[in-house]
C-alpha cells in the first residue's frame, strides 16, 4: 500500500530522558520505493565552511539511493550535504552545496560495510571504508546552516522514486568534531555510550519495534520512521574463518581477531613426485611485492618452490621462485619468456632463507639469509597483470610440474618492497599476522591435517596434497655479537655479576640511558635479553 503521509517529530534542547530499552541487535531495512526516516531541522547536523563534523554508519546496500542528506535539490543556498550510493554499480559519494563531489570506494552489494566521512575546515574531506582511508578531496560547503531536515534514505526530490534507498542501515553517528582514523576504528568495534564529547547524534537502531529511531545522546534528536522495517540483520564483528580456534559462527564481518592452532614448530616435506599446496587464485599483485620463505633443498635439479604464473603461449605472466640446476632463481614475468631473473648459488641439505623482491619499474632482487645476492634493473615491468593461476607451494605453474623435493617452512607475502633491514628483522622474528602490508602468512605450524592456514585476516588457506608434516625446522638465529654503547635502548645483561671489581661496570651497564644518566634512583633500567629476538626486560 501507499506508505506516504505526514510526519511528526520532536526535538528536545537538553533532556534527561532515558532512551527506551534495547531489544537486541537490529537494523532498519529500506525498500528502495518510499521508505525513509526524518530527523527534522537541527543545526546540530549542519556541515558548513566553519564547523567540523564526522559522520559514521554501517550500511548493507542492495542498490543505489540516498543514505543521509540535508539538502534541497536545485537550491545550493539551502543545502549542506548528502551521502549516497550512486546508480549502475557506482561508488559511494558525498556532495556539498556545489557541483564538486567526492567519490570514494565501490560498495559491496549485500554485505555490511562501515563508512565514515570527516569534515574539517580548511582541509580536504576524508573518506573511510572499514576504517581505512580510501579517498579525500575538496567539496563546496555552505557558509550557513540550511532549514532542510536531515533525512535518511530519502532523495532530494520526493517524486524521484529512483533515489530512495534500497539497503540496511545500522548505528549512525554524527559528531561535531573531526575524528582521527584511530578513533574511527575504535568506534567501529566498540559502540559509544552516548555521553562522549562532540557526539550530537547517535542512533543504535536497537529498538526493534515502533516508528521512532531514538537518539542515544541527551540531545533528543529522534527520528520518525516512515515505511522502513526492523530487521535482525546487523553487523556482527568477530572471527569469520571456520578453521580458526576462535571462530564465531554468528559473525558476518571479520575483525582480524582470528587465531589459529599452533601445535609447535613444523615444516612440510615434499617428496619430489606429486606433492604440493594449492591456495587457489589469490594474491594477484600488480605493484611492488615481497615474498620470503625458509627452504631445505635435498638435491639439485628442476624444482618449483612457489609460483603464481601462467603461460599464454606468447609469454608468461606472474612470478616464480624455483631451483634450476645448482641455482635458486626468482623470476618476474609480464608477457615475457624468459622473465626478469635474479639468481643465487644453491646450498643442499641445510635451511636457507630466500627472499624475492619486486620493486615495480625499478628492480628485482634476491636475498639469501638476509644478504642481497643479486639485483636486476633491466626491463623491469612497471606493473604486473593479474592472472588466474593458483598460488602453489612445491610446484611450478601447474600442480605436478617441477615437483619440489625437500622441506618448506614459513611463507610470507607483502604488498610492498621490503628493505634489507626489514628482511633481516623478519628472518629472525616472525610476523604476528597483523602487520601493515602483510597480505599472506603461512607459518606451517599446524602439524596435522591437510589445510595450510593463512595467519592473516585474508583467510587464503591452502589445501595440502601429499606433502607431510615434519619436525625438521629452521634453527633459531645465533647471537654473534653484542654492542654496548651510550645510546639508549641497547644494553644487555647476560648473567648476575658480583664482586667489587665489577661494581662500576655493572652500575654503568644498568643505568645507561636512564633519566638522570647514572642516577639509579631515576628512570627505568634499560636491560635487554635475547630469545630469537631482542626483548626488553621489565
Amino acid at each position: 500500500g501507499d506508505n506516504s503521509g505526514s510526519l511528526n517529530f520532536q526535538i528536545w534542547e537538553v533532556g534527561d530522558q532515558d532512551p527506551p530499552p534495547s531489544d537486541g541487535n537490529h537494523s532498519l531495512s529500506f525498500d528502495g520505493v518510499d521508505d525513509y526516516a526524518d530527523f527534522g531541522v537541527s543545526n546540530d547536523f549542519a556541515i558548513t565552511q566553519s564547523n567540523s563534523a564526522t559522520i559514521m554508519m554501517w550500511v548493507k546496500p542492495n542498490s543505489n539511493g540516498f543514505l543521509l542528506s540535508k539538502y534541497e535539490n536545485f537550491n545550493a543556498g539551502n543545502s549542506n550535504f548528502f551521502i549516497s550510493v550512486e546508480p549502475s554499480g557506482g561508488p559511494f559519494r558525498v556532495t556539498g552545496n556545489g557541483t564538486n563531489v567526492l567519490d570514494f570506494g565501490m560498495p559491496v552489494m549485500d554485505a555490511w560495510q562501515h563508512i565514515a566521512l570527516v569534515f574539517d575546515p580548511g582541509e580536504p574531506v576524508q573518506a573511510f571504508i572499514d576504517g581505512l582511508l580510501v579517498g579525500s578531496g575538496n567539496i563546496n560547503l555552505s557558509p550557513t546552516a540550511s532549514d532542510r531536515p536531515m533525512l535518511m534514505g530519502q532523495p532530494m526530490n520526493l517524486a524521484d522514486t529512483d533515489d530512495y534507498l534500497n539497503a540496511h542501515l545500522d548505528e549512525v553517528l554524527f559528531w561535531n568534531t573531526a575524528l582521527t582514523q584511530s578513533q574511527i576504528q575504535s568506534y567501529m568495534t566498540v559502540s559509544p555510550t552516548g555521553n562522549e564529547s562532540g557526539l550530537v547524534g547517535y542512533w543504535n537502531f536497537n529498538e526493534g519495534s515502533g516508528s521512532t529511531l531514538t537518539d542515544q545522546t541527551s540531545n533528543g534528536n529522534d527520528g520518525t520512521i516512515n515505511g522502513a522495517t526492523w530487521s535482525d540483520d546487523s553487523p556482527i564483528l568477530g572471527c569469520t574463518d571456520p578453521l580458526a580456534s576462535n571462530y564465531d559462527p554468528d559473525a558476518n564481518i571479520d575483525d582480524g581477531s582470528c587465531a589459529y592452532p599452533n601445535n609447535g614448530d613444523y615444516s612440510l616435506s615434499f617428496d619430489g613426485v606429486d606433492d604440493y599446496v594449492d591456495m587457489g587464485d589469490v594474491l594477484d599483485q600488480s605493484n611492488s611485492f615481497t615474498i620470503s620463505t625458509w627452504v631445505y633443498v635435498e638435491e639439485s635439479g628442476q624444482f618449483g618452490i612457489a609460483s603464481k604464473r601462467v603461460n599464454t603461449g606468447s609469454g608468461y605472466f606472474g612470478w616464480d621462485i624455483v631451483i634450476d640446476g645448482n641455482q635458486i632463481e626468482f623470476v618476474v614475468f609480464e608477457n615475457t619468456s624468459p622473465g626478469v631473473t635474479v639468481t643465487g648459488q644453491l646450498e643442499l641439505n641445510q635451511w636457507n632463507h630466500y627472499v624475492g623482491v619486486y620493486e615495480a619499474g625499478t628492480s628485482v632482487k634476491l636475498f639469501i639469509d638476509g644478504e642481497l645476492i643479486d639485483e636486476n634493473t633491466n626491463s623491469v615491468p612497471s606493473s604486473l597483470s593479474n592472472n588466474d593461476a593458483s598460488l602453489l607451494f612445491g610446484s611450478l605453474q601447474t600442480a605436478g610440474i617441477w615437483p619440489f623435493k625437500g622441506k618448506i617452512d614459513e611463507f610470507v607475502m607483502w604488498d610492498y618492497a621490503l628493505t634489507e633491514s626489514e628482511i633481516q628483522s623478519y628472518m629472525s622474528s616472525s610476523p604476528s599476522g597483523n602487520e601493515t602490508g602483510l597480505i599472506g602468512y603461512w607459518n606451517f605450524n599446524e602439524g596435522t591435517g591437510t589445510t595450510l592456514t593463512d595467519q592473516t585476516s585474508n583467510s587464503n588457506n591452502g589445501t595440502i596434497v601429499g606433502a607431510t608434516w615434519s619436525t625438521d625446522v629452521p634453527p633459531l638465529p645465533s647471537l654473534t655479537s653484542i654492542t654496548i654503547d651510550g645510546t639508549s635502548g641497547y644494553r644487555f645483561l647476560s648473567s648476575p655479576v658480583s664482586g667489587a671489581i665489577y661494581g662500576d661496570f655493572l652500575d654503568e651497564l644498568w643505568t645507561q640511558g636512564m633519566a638522570g644518566s647514572d642516577d639509579p634512583n631515576n628512570g627505568g633500567a634499560n636491560v635487554w635479553t635475547w630469545n630469537n629476538s631482542w626483548n626488553a626486560l621489565t
